[in-house]
């Protein structure tokens, strides 16, 4: 976790070095698999510019007996954030989407935590677990979020 906010920290300087660059808008980011917690720990590095993150069946969200859990570090999350659980992957972790939401709700962090009718890999086009229907409301949800998230 620290690694990965050291790295959206730089990140994040880096682009706001950048000719074009308008630093007055938030920046969105979005994860699949493993990478889910990369944007919760990214959010959490750099909240005065990370204003959108999302991942989608993203696995390792609840990790209690780490104090990086990225349920954990939402107390320092300014963005909105966009949750989407595999089905197959609720199944095995039921609690952890309610965790999520809880640990959401009490850092006050807009926070959308669903399960998706589609297994671990349903947004990925050349996934076997591809699910275009699935696949068509996370984007549509992933577009909503960066739509009301812009500053």
């Amino acid at each position: 976790a620290e690694t990965i906010m050291r790295d959206a920290t730089a990140i994040v300087d880096w682009l706001d070095r950048q000719e074009g660059v308008d630093q007055a808008k938030g920046i969105g980011t979005q994860g699949y698999c493993m990478g889910g917690p990369f944007t919760v720990w990214s959010a959490a590095a750099v909240p005065s510019r990370i204003k959108a993150a999302a991942s989608f069946h993203g696995g390792g969200l609840v990790r209690p007996d780490n104090p990086m859990s990225p349920h954990k570090v939402l107390g320092k999350v300014d963005a909105s954030l966009l949750i989407a659980v595999a089905r197959d992957d609720d199944a095995k972790a039921p609690a952890d989407k309610t965790t999520f939401a809880d640990a959401a709700k009490a850092a006050e962090v807009a926070a959308k935590v669903e399960v998706y009718a589609g297994d671990h890999g349903w947004m990925v086009s050349d996934s076997p677990a591809y699910n275009a229907e699935a696949a068509a409301r996370g984007e549509a949800d992933l577009k909503a979020l960066y739509a009301s998230a812009r500053a």
